[in-house]
């Protein structure tokens, strides 16, 4: 069961956000490339992955006009990505039954990266519907679910947008996606959240000794 979302930021994106209501969904593509330790994933997007543990590669050679060997490979992968759809993206943590523990909320350390604050969403179900009535009005296709972390060093053959590595687990994502031709940041505006979310400090939401408190009040 979903109990909300949270976005970490700048400070001044997630004011946008709260007081106008201002998403920014990013070009997936931007993803893929500006991969960081907090920020992009090169795996985005993909759909096969075949890992050769053993063997050879050989590169053409334009100037050799032949195969020339590659020496001390140990490990390959092979990417295959198929045009998709879908081409820009929301991403968000989840607060479900995974992280909340005896009505505390235990967000993973790693989220320390994303962003000095975190605006709380705590009313998951009205977010979407202002979501899905703004791209109603603008004609674009939205797909949204939770997302399935996988072990990219075992091969794959049926992944989607909604798989993502092992490695990003601690994000516990919960993502949008838009139908678009990814040419551009996809703005939407769906009026202000100041009746179903918060702003606060990265460092008080994920708090080991004192963690925030989940009640019905």
């Amino acid at each position: 069961m979903i109990h909300g979302f949270i976005k970490f930021s700048k400070l001044e994106h997630l004011k946008k956000m709260l007081i106008d209501g201002e998403l920014y969904c990013n070009r997936i593509a931007t993803i893929i490339k500006n991969e960081g330790k907090h920020w992009g994933d090169k795996f985005e997007g993909v759909n096969e992955i075949e890992n050769y543990s053993q063997g050879k590669l050989s590169l053409f050679d334009e100037n050799a006009k032949e195969y020339v060997s590659i020496p001390n490979i140990k490990r390959i992968q092979r990417l295959k990505r198929y045009k998709a759809k879908f081409n820009n993206i929301l991403c968000l943590y989840t607060i479900d039954n995974f992280n909340i523990k005896n009505n505390h909320l235990i967000v993973d350390d790693r989220m320390k990266g994303y962003g000095e604050n975190a605006l709380i969403i705590y009313n998951p179900a009205l977010f979407y519907k202002k979501i899905k009535n703004s791209c109603a009005e603008l004609n674009i296709e939205l797909c949204s679910q939770k997302v399935h972390y996988y072990n990219e060093l075992n091969n794959q053959t049926k992944l989607t947008l909604f798989d993502k590595i092992k490695a990003f687990e601690g994000e516990n994502e919960f993502r949008f996606l838009f139908e678009t031709d990814g040419s551009k940041i996809l703005k939407l505006n769906i009026g202000s959240m100041k009746d179903y979310a918060k702003i606060i400090n990265t460092k008080d939401l994920i708090n080991k000794v004192h963690p925030p408190k989940i009640t019905n009040e």
